[in-house]
């Protein structure tokens, strides 16, 4: 079936807490227009991709990952009005894919990552940090589709929230009959700062072979109360204590990066967002 692209017309808030499917319709004058990146890497690839959501209101971001070849991503998404990213991920034999997303943003953020694993031992390494602001939402779409044996994959979606905001995580792992040895991990972690904010999530496995290692794990919680007292103790306000910690919380998934140039430009983009949404 083919890709789905809303309509200029098209209630994308109606969308937030479910999984949409667009149909798309080629002779529809008001179709949106859809911005497209390629990246291909063949030995070792570093890069930051900025998504520019006052252009388009559909990105989708294609990453080939060559036989062998090592390539490491920083995506960032900052939303003012309502988009969908589509990022698609193709693993060949021991390709080694490092991705990180960042969302932000007071609009609608609505992303899905496919990871496919199709040569033997193809490694991915996928984080996610949700911290969208005022009423905004993310809603998060995740594949990690394994179909090749020794194949590795990780996934970590994690989201501070505070005011009205939202998020909705839906990790699916799937596992081909001729993929075993396969060791996959998907985890959801969100932190609430306000009894107004909302995380649902849904992981789901479905599993075909039999020697597998799959788990997947989550949890919604609010801050730590022993940690705001020793960053008091410190002499820290509640403002900032509240945005160190969340600022290490969401840091967490800086480690499948693997770049420290990237990882500094993510830590002064989190630390940025949270001066906002933390006031």
């Amino acid at each position: 079936m083919a890709r789905v692209r809303p309509t200029a017309e098209s209630s994308m808030h109606d969308a937030r807490f479910r999984h949409v499917v667009f149909t798309q319709n080629k002779s529809d004058s008001n179709m949106v227009k859809t911005r497209r990146i390629n990246l291909t890497s063949r030995i070792k690839t570093t890069r930051m991709i900025k998504i520019d959501t006052s252009i388009t209101a559909i990105s989708e971001v294609i990453i080939r990952a060559g036989v062998c070849s090592s390539t490491s991503i920083l995506l960032t998404i900052d939303t003012r009005k309502d988009h969908f990213t589509y990022v698609d991920v193709y693993c060949q034999e021991m390709a080694n894919v490092n991705l990180v997303t960042f969302l932000s943003g007071s609009a609608l953020n609505h992303i899905e990552i496919n990871i496919h694993l199709q040569g033997y031992s193809a490694n991915a390494n996928v984080g996610l940090a949700c911290l969208p602001n005022q009423a905004g939402a993310a809603v998060v779409h995740s594949l990690q589709d394994h179909n090749d044996r020794l194949t590795i994959s990780n996934l970590e979606c994690r989201a501070v929230l505070a005011d009205e905001t939202r998020v909705h995580y839906h990790g699916l792992i799937t596992v081909s009959k001729n993929s075993n040895g396969t060791d996959a991990y998907q985890k959801n972690a969100n932190v609430l700062l306000s009894n107004r904010a909302k995380a649902y999530s849904v992981p789901k496995l479905e599993i075909e072979a039999n020697d597998v290692r799959c788990t997947h794990g989550s949890t919604t919680a609010g801050l730590s109360e022993d940690d705001l007292f020793y960053a008091a103790s410190r002499g820290l306000n509640s403002t900032i204590s509240k945005r160190l910690i969340s600022q290490a919380y969401l840091m967490t998934v800086a480690k499948f990066l693997h770049d420290p140039k990237l990882e500094r430009v993510f830590n002064r983009l989190v630390a940025s967002q949270l001066a906002r949404v933390i006031k």
